[in-house]
């Protein structure tokens, strides 16, 4: 399959996840463009839950995660500051439990769209979030996620190829999210 997104076109057969993924090039972000996207239908009305990851660095220039629950808001740490001269993944399993439990929350509350902010490296081992991205892929719930193009043979496999892979623009997420309607 090609790099390039393909014309959004939601899985309209009720044995396919409607699933929506954002590729992004190594380096890339998908963070705020899926706030925004959260922000704007909730204003609509539209029942959104799920997890956006918001990075930013610490003092000593570590990369700090967050997940943020965007029914409630609350954030859950999922790095760990292992000082400025570590070269170690930041990432802090316990956090990403955690933020799992909000996760299987949210799928359990049906949102009208479930984000899962991306599938990332943990996943692509068998970790991570992947549980709860199968169990919101079965659920029926439309899913949005990210995904690093590094990671996308290992989600691929995972989804069994289902996706409709979207540009990283306001006006594809809106233009996918219209034609689930």
């Amino acid at each position: 399959m090609s790099s390039k997104a393909r014309p959004a076109r939601p899985s309209t057969r009720p044995d396919q996840p409607r699933l929506a993924v954002v590729a992004y090039p190594e380096g890339g972000d998908v963070e705020a463009l899926l706030a925004r996207f959260a922000s704007s239908l909730r204003e609509q009305g539209v029942a959104v839950g799920g997890l956006l990851q918001r990075s930013s660095r610490d003092p000593n220039g570590r990369p700090r995660m967050e997940m943020v629950d965007i029914a409630s808001g609350e954030t859950i740490l999922i790095s760990q500051n292992l000082g400025g001269k570590s070269s170690a993944c930041c990432v802090d399993v316990a956090g990403v439990a955690d933020a799992s439990a909000y996760l299987r929350r949210a799928i359990a509350a049906r949102p009208d769209l479930l984000i899962i902010n991306k599938f990332s490296g943990l996943e692509a081992k068998g970790g991570g979030l992947r549980a709860e991205f199968l169990d919101a892929l079965s659920s029926g719930l439309p899913v949005l996620t990210g995904l690093s193009e590094r990671n996308r043979a290992a989600f691929e496999e995972m989804a069994e190829g289902a996706g409709d892979y979207l540009d990283a623009t306001d006006e594809a997420l809106r233009d996918w999210w219209r034609g689930l309607e």
